[in-house]
């Protein structure tokens, strides 16, 4: 129902271990820039649900609420942001559309089991899993306080979420995902893999497209 792509790498899709809980086991999570969430074709989550996404770091025992998706809003990007290479400490943010998140623990590149992550994904009643996203938006927002946002929003600085409707949030989402999967399948190998510069090439140009042309995610197919 769910899978992952990173730079470089193939799909991962996910395992369902109970009818409403799936995971996904992501190695070598140091050497990676991006982590992008989505829901397969044709397997939205349920209206009224939302598919509440964890993230269990190295050498943690429990998991950690970062985000969600639903059917309005299919997919999410998650960047590790390796500022501090030297000292081993990777920052995860949700550059998703409505949400910044807090920072995470470092990951231990030598040693394999300690560099891995682990995705939870737990789908929920929306009561249930909206009280949880508050749970971690006042801490999100004291992470990014005085800080430049690193957000989709910003690209469009004359939309606020209060503008944007929940047809709009979908069309949206829906053609962020069209987009990356449109350019990157022409780069696919014979091992189903694709090389980190072309999504970071992709990031680029979508991100001067945005400056450029705010409306265009906006356009009924793009």
């Amino acid at each position: 129902m769910f899978a992952s792509v990173c730079s470089g790498r193939a799909v991962q899709p996910s395992t369902q271990i109970s009818a409403t809980q799936h995971t996904i086991t992501i190695p070598s999570a140091s050497k990676i820039s991006h982590v992008t969430l989505f829901t397969l074709p044709n397997q939205d989550v349920p209206i009224g649900y939302k598919a509440l996404i964890f993230f269990k770091l190295p050498g943690d025992q429990d998991f950690k609420l970062f985000g969600g998706i639903n059917a309005t809003k299919p997919s999410a990007i998650f960047k590790l942001n390796n500022k501090n290479t030297q000292a081993g400490k990777n920052v995860l943010d949700d550059i998703d559309m409505d949400m910044d998140t807090p920072q995470i623990s470092e990951l231990n590149e030598n040693d394999e089991e300690m560099d891995s992550i682990v995705v939870g994904i737990s789908i929920e009643p929306d009561d249930v899993a909206d009280s949880q996203l508050q749970t971690i938006r006042p801490s999100a927002a004291a992470a990014s306080n005085g800080a430049e946002s690193t957000t989709l929003a910003l690209y469009n600085p004359s939309s606020s979420a209060g503008q944007i409707s929940v047809q709009d949030k979908a069309r949206i989402a829906s053609n962020i995902v069209k987009h990356i999967y449109n350019y990157l399948v022409g780069f696919v190998d014979e091992r189903g893999m694709i090389n980190v510069k072309v999504f970071d090439a992709w990031w680029d140009k979508f991100k001067g497209r945005v400056m450029n042309d705010p409306k265009f995610l906006s356009e009924e197919e793009i």
